[in-house]
């Protein structure tokens, strides 16, 4: 058999069970693919519309409860079927086509667009119902063929839940499973994406010899165009700010704001929204944070929520230190470790911002 990812199918004799998994085949020619045969009628499916490159699909049948297995086994005309879809869209078609296309660096162009849809059908009674499913409970891996030329680079986007954003390249192949991340094998030709989203996804490339873009914004083989974030401080006030505004930037410095330079580069709209917020009652300063349940949290002490400061990189990037004045309950934000480290050492409380940034 040729080195290759293969769609293997395994059917039950009386055609109840079917179960779609993915067969990797290595160097030598040889591979396998277990399969356990469950009681009942469970099928899981992979559909490939037209000319779509034929994926292959594992772990559909991790997205089965136990209850689901349970009832198929012992309650007569109750079915299951998970079916992922896979269709080759155009620039025009493709829901978040544009999203994507603004996060594309200078040299970066957009080769191929797949939507994939995830479906559980249930029929139990003689009726059933249909339950799509946009974020699954576990990560699947999809195999995607895809012959990258030599002078080329591969990244991969994904517009899910009204975000675009820059999928993670990792260099090898995962023991673990993350969503969001891929893996090209150039040996066999395939992409391998993990997700657990279920929506628009982009193949782009680029040339190899692409360069650095323009004034605040930077291009390369592995990265979207970024946006510069500042960091000003207020001598009067005691505290720092962020913003990727440059004219406000400007309006504090005309205010008497000292101009530190950029703190470190990130993206317009993409990834994970970095909530704003300020403190109106107490000391003043900002705190920014992608979590909701903190955002809600200093909301309810008093804070006044600014809205989104920027968008973090969702799944990898440069750390940020957050650095809390015990004083007077101030923050710092930096991605130095020299200046954490003597922060640290003067006595202030050091910590990992749960946002990073490029």
């Amino acid at each position: 058999m040729a080195i290759g990812r293969y769609a293997v199918i395994c059917k039950a004799d009386d055609g109840n069970f079917v179960e779609t998994k993915l067969l990797n085949v290595v160097s030598n020619g040889q591979s396998t693919a277990s399969f356990r045969i469950l009681k009942g009628e469970i099928k899981t499916v992979v559909e490939v519309v037209g000319d779509t490159p034929p994926v292959a699909v594992d772990g559909l049948r991790s997205l089965l409860t136990e209850e689901e297995k349970e009832k198929a086994a012992t309650t007569e005309g109750y079915k299951v079927e998970i079916k992922l879809t896979a269709d080759e869209k155009n620039e025009t078609e493709a829901e978040g086509a544009e999203d994507i296309k603004e996060q594309l660096g200078g040299n970066q162009t957009i080769d191929q667009i797949l939507d994939f849809s995830l479906m559980k059908n249930i029929t139990s009674n003689g009726e059933t119902t249909s339950e799509g499913i946009s974020e699954a409970s576990s990560v699947l891996e999809i195999a995607i063929p895809y012959d990258l030329a030599t002078n080329k680079v591969l990244s991969m986007f994904r517009f899910h839940g009204g975000v675009a954003e820059m999928l993670e390249r990792l260099a090898s192949m995962p023991k673990t499973l993350i969503d969001g991340t891929f893996f090209y094998d150039a040996a066999a030709n395939f992409i391998h994406l993990f997700s657990s989203r279920f929506s628009t996804y982009a193949i782009a490339t680029e040339e190899k010899s692409s360069t650095s873009g323009g004034s605040g914004s930077s291009s390369s083989s592995s990265s979207i165009a970024t946006v510069p974030v500042y960091r000003l401080f207020s001598a009067k006030a005691g505290y720092h700010f962020y913003t990727m505004d440059a004219s406000e930037r400007d309006a504090l410095v005309t205010a008497g704001w000292t101009d530190e330079g950029i703190a470190w580069q990130t993206v317009a709209k993409a990834g994970k929204p970095v909530y704003r917020l300020f403190d109106v009652n107490g000391n003043g300063g900002h705190i920014f944070t992608t979590s909701e349940e903190e955002k809600a949290s200093y909301i309810a002490k008093g804070y006044r929520d600014e809205g989104i400061g920027w968008y973090a990189p969702s799944y990898a990037g440069r750390k940020v230190y957050k650095i809390t004045n015990k004083t007077n309950g101030h923050v710092l934000y930096t991605i130095s470790l020299d200046e954490k480290n003597a922060l640290e050492a003067a006595g202030f409380i050091c910590e990992e911002a749960e946002f990073v940034v490029y």
